[in-house]
């Protein structure tokens, strides 16, 4: 993989605009390659996943990796106050359209943070 001193500092931006607007629950799903609109219930379920989550307290680029198709995967850790650190994927097209954007575990950390959010989604929420 690249190292994260090679991103463009333009790509950088838009990755952490990117997750910004997931975390605020304005991310635009049309932006997306494939365009899929979200199922119903997804509002919903963001909304309690950015509740578990937290602020997001720092992002950093760890890697750049472009494969043989010319999708451009920019790879960074983010810590989240309430659920420590994750892994953001942000991946691009080389027309600009955005191929990949996801939020996984650190490798090695899956089977807490699976507890963690399992304990937090069977929580009823106020007023049940």
């Amino acid at each position: 993989m690249n190292k994260g001193s090679e991103i463009d500092p333009d790509m950088d931006a838009r990755a952490k605009e990117c997750l910004r607007l997931y975390l605020a629950g304005d991310f635009e799903p049309s932006e997306l390659i494939f365009g899929r609109p979200p199922p119903a219930d997804e509002k919903p379920l963001r909304a309690k996943m950015r509740e578990l989550l937290g602020e997001a307290e720092s992002i950093t680029l760890t890697a750049a990796d472009t494969n043989e198709f010319g999708i451009t995967t920019y790879r960074y850790n983010v810590c989240f106050r309430n659920a420590g650190q994750l892994e953001y994927h942000f991946g691009m097209n080389s027309d600009g359209k955005i191929s990949r954007f996801s939020i996984v575990p650190v490798p090695g950390r899956a089977g807490p943070l699976k507890q963690y959010f399992e304990q937090g989604l069977a929580k009823p929420s106020e007023g049940d």
